[in-house]
């Protein structure tokens, strides 16, 4: 709509001045891949690269609209798609929570949460031993996640402390469910 006939006006003199230019070039339309990984550029900004390998790489990233810190796992093995299509639906306190996945090619990347403590493996690694007490208050809510997400008939594969994340505030999260092994 147009404020008044003259923008209307000053509009059709533009239009028709850009006309005898030549011809309107209308670019060709992307293909579905294209335009999700339009939508994932636009939606994403890549801070860091945390991990590259053969197998996946994983970077740290900001959701620009939310303003929120989210990691992104790019594998290019094939992963189970209708497992994780269905992790996207659940929501469990100690299932690491996936926002969204893309598949493009032969590549699957899967945007989850983010969770500043770092990972179990990290733990272990730099202290060592970990007590019993604190072993079991890491295992329980791991225990918790596998119970859940088999009820949903979801096999994690590849357990291990490296896939066991915590949050600031020592909450324990189960991530890469359905994800090849790296």
């Amino acid at each position: 709509r147009y404020a008044s006939m003259a923008d209307l006006g000053r509009f059709l003199c533009e239009f028709l001045e850009r006309c005898k230019s030549g011809p309107i070039r209308q670019e060709a339309p992307l293909s579905e891949e294209e335009a999700q990984a339009a939508l994932f550029r636009e939606r994403f900004q890549i801070i860091s690269s945390i991990r590259d390998d053969a197998q996946c790489s994983v970077a740290l990233a900001e959701h620009k609209t939310l303003k929120r810190l989210i990691l992104i796992k790019t594998c290019r093995n094939a992963a189970n798609v209708n497992a994780l299509k269905t992790l996207i639906k659940l929501r469990h306190p100690h299932v690491c929570e996936i926002f969204g996945m893309k598949e493009d090619g032969y590549k699957l990347s899967v945007v989850t949460e983010y969770l500043n403590g770092g990972t179990l493996g990290e733990r272990m690694r730099a202290a060592g031993k970990i007590a019993a007490d604190r072993a079991v208050g890491y295992l329980l809510p791991v225990a918790e996640a596998l119970q859940f997400a088999h009820g949903y008939r979801i096999r994690h594969g590849h357990l291990h402390p490296d896939n066991v994340l915590i949050d600031e505030n020592g909450a324990v999260k189960v991530t890469d469910f359905a994800m090849p092994s790296h």
